[in-house]
């Protein structure tokens, strides 16, 4: 098979530049950009300490006979606390989503220059001079 028929234009010189880092990636329908994440208010290890001692308290507040407790309010006190906690989780997440579609999309541009910089090497020692 000859080369033209594989790649008929001629072929590419070699970049000596770095392409631009890309500015938006679209991914299954979600778009990252350079833009760092969103975090939480709260890192996860604060979040897990407000409820394990939100628990404690209220351990310690139910064998209190003379104190009258606010079930409600604990109640929405706990849902805040795990929102919270999953707020910072989503955030880590998202970074580290972030950082494996950049390390994904360096792999596939090297094998994509190393594909061209083949195909222009291999037209260079087929073309007839």
């Amino acid at each position: 098979m000859d080369a033209k028929e594989v790649w008929p234009e001629p072929p590419i010189p070699p970049i000596l530049v770095e392409p631009e880092p890309l500015k938006e990636i679209s991914l299954f329908g979600k778009s990252i950009n350079s833009n760092q994440p969103q975090k939480g208010n709260i890192s996860i290890r604060e979040a897990l300490t407000g409820i394990v001692s939100f628990f404690n308290a209220s351990i310690v507040q139910s064998i209190d006979v003379k104190k009258v407790r606010d079930v409600h309010r604990d109640a929405r006190k706990a849902a805040h606390l795990y929102e919270e906690a999953n707020a910072a989780v989503r955030a880590y997440r998202a970074q580290e989503a972030h950082e494996k579609v950049a390390a994904l999309l360096r792999e596939q541009i090297k094998k994509k220059k190393a594909l061209i910089q083949k195909l222009s090497i291999a037209q260079s020692h087929n073309v007839p001079e």
